[in-house]
């Protein structure tokens, strides 16, 4: 019993560190693609940064959501 609920935090542990790994690198790829718009002159690239920015912000919320599931749950 006291293995299995090592394993479990562990496991916890390790799922904690993966979800702040996304959350890092979504929040870095808003930064670059925020950072970029504002030097863009093509229309077509300036709508398709506009999607990919979109994109990017919903991924970073869905990590967030799954962090704070996460928190409450431990």
């Amino acid at each position: 019993n006291i293995i299995k609920k090592s394993k479990e935090k562990k496991l916890t542990a390790q799922q904690n560190e993966e979800l702040l790994s996304h959350i890092a690198r979504a929040k870095n790829e808003i930064s670059v693609l925020k950072s970029n718009l504002e030097y863009m002159t093509d229309k077509e690239a300036i709508e398709s940064s506009i999607y990919r920015l979109k994109a990017a912000e919903l991924e970073f919320n869905r990590h967030i959501k799954a962090a704070k599931t996460s928190y409450t749950k431990g």
